[in-house]
């Protein structure tokens, strides 16, 4: 099944038990869309299993690892600093994966207060931008993924 997962720091965790179950109970020579968005404040700190994700990304599990550091020095200019920028990074893509393909889902886990409304803004943008919708037909097809369980929200306080 597509997905787009959206998972800052601890909210990567319910990906990777996905990411599992998927590794081990689908057939992975068949070519499927799977972003994984994560972010943290610092790579060498804070980047929570980097070596089962990346090897996600190797076995083709995921075809998309995205991962945005908040406070790094010396970020390069091409990342991103959150996760919903990095959303944005890649308007094309998932614009494209959204509107032609009703299977795909989207899931996100984290922040309530600011995250997880910066992202839901960062879809609509990319819906308008990348997807020919204008900004409300966009908010009503996000709302329409939401009610058909399409996107789906795990947060926090």
């Amino acid at each position: 099944m597509p997905m787009i997962m959206v998972g800052p720091g601890t909210g990567v965790a319910p990906f990777v038990g996905f990411l599992e179950h998927i590794e081990n109970s689908t057939d992975l020579s068949v070519a499927c869309e799977r972003y994984l968005f994560f972010g943290c404040r610092n790579e060498d700190l804070d980047y929570i299993y980097r070596s089962k994700l990346e090897a996600f990304l190797t076995r083709k599990v995921l075809s998309h690892l995205v991962v945005s550091f908040s406070q790094q020095d010396g970020r390069s200019e091409t990342r991103s600093r959150y996760v919903q920028d990095s959303v944005r990074k890649h308007a094309e893509g998932l614009a494209k994966l959204l509107l032609s393909n009703a299977r795909t889902k989207i899931y996100v886990c984290g922040d309530i207060q600011r995250m997880s409304k910066d992202v839901c803004e960062a879809f609509t943008d990319i819906l308008v931008s990348a997807g020919g919708k204008t900004r409300e037909e966009a908010e009503i097809y996000l709302n329409d993924l939401k009610a058909s369980k399409r996107y789906v929200q795990d947060l926090w306080i």
